[in-house]
């Protein structure tokens, strides 16, 4: 329940590793590159979604924060709220900056002698390189959609659903419960949206997927040098600013609603169980068919 979504890094890396080599082939004509997301991305993709939201279908107590609650209960409610309005400004200013700004790049390696003058010859030294960002990636993606790659829809509802707008409508949810709270009309049910877009919001799968992506190419690093960005450190600071909010109201939640559980939303309950339900019918009427031995052939 807690790990669903964090199988889902690779696949945003993924989406802007591709449009970063594509970046490249635009450099110049004497520069060609090929990048494709096929089959597999398409089977991972459904798999990464269908799993994360089938995750809300179980029902299980979450984990209540009492040093929080205590470290709460110390301020007021309007103290509280006026610094949960304040992280969500400060939140919304970092990840609009973030999204706008280069979050990964690609440049050339250090190059045998031979390779370098050959760059020199073509006019291309120190001009093979490219960046790209949250939010240019989504403009390409949306260029893709138009002429109707399956792919890239899906990587466009992974960005910019699950990536960005979870992870914005949670610090919507999060600042007006604190709001609610102080103004004492709160009943819980903005905290439990919140809930579930915290779960769905995938800003910091994101994060982590590009950083560990990076890692991995440096062992190419004598040809290709791929290395994140600022924008990357912008999202991540605007993402501990998100889990900061998330856990302080969530413990304010706690604190001035008690009996309040979280999770138990019947219709974000009903969805995810009917994913998981469908998924398992599934498998057992693929085992039952193997089981018999019976295939579907041309004549069937």
């Amino acid at each position: 329940d807690l790990i669903s979504k964090w199988a889902c890094p690779d696949l945003f890396a993924y989406i802007l590793l591709m449009h970063l080599i594509s970046e490249l082939g635009q450099i110049s004509e004497h520069v060609v590159t090929a990048s494709k997301m096929d089959l597999g991305f398409t089977c991972f993709s459904l798999f990464c979604i269908g799993s994360s939201i089938a995750s809300l279908g179980y029902r299980v107590a979450d984990r209540s924060h009492p040093r929080l609650q205590r470290l709460v209960s110390l301020c007021s409610q309007k103290v509280l709220a006026t610094t949960v309005v304040f992280l969500t400004i400060l939140f919304f200013v970092l990840f609009c900056y973030g999204l706008a700004t280069p979050a990964m790049g690609v440049k050339l390696g250090q190059l045998n002698p031979t390779m370098t003058a050959a760059l020199d010859a073509l006019g291309l030294k120190g001009k093979i390189k490219a960046h790209i960002g949250v939010l240019h990636c989504m403009q390409e993606l949306l260029d893709d959609v138009v002429v109707g790659h399956i792919n890239s829809i899906i990587s466009l509802l992974m960005l910019a659903v699950f990536c960005v707008g979870f992870t914005a409508l949670d610090m919507i949810c999060l600042c007006l419960t604190a709001i609610r709270l102080q103004a004492g009309k709160s009943k819980g049910e903005m905290m439990k949206r919140a809930w579930v877009f915290k779960k769905l919001s995938m800003l910091d799968v994101t994060i982590m997927g590009i950083v560990v992506v990076c890692f991995a190419m440096q062992m190419y690093k004598q040809y290709l040098i791929v290395a994140t960005h600022r924008g990357l450190w912008l999202l991540l600071a605007a993402e501990i600013i998100h889990y900061t909010t998330y856990y302080l109201v969530k413990a304010a939640t706690e604190h001035y609603l008690p009996n309040l559980q979280l999770g138990d939303d019947p219709a974000w309950s009903e969805l995810g169980s009917s994913i998981a339900g469908s998924a398992m019918s599934s498998d057992s009427e693929d085992s039952a068919s193997d089981e018999r031995g019976t295939l579907p052939t041309d004549s069937d």
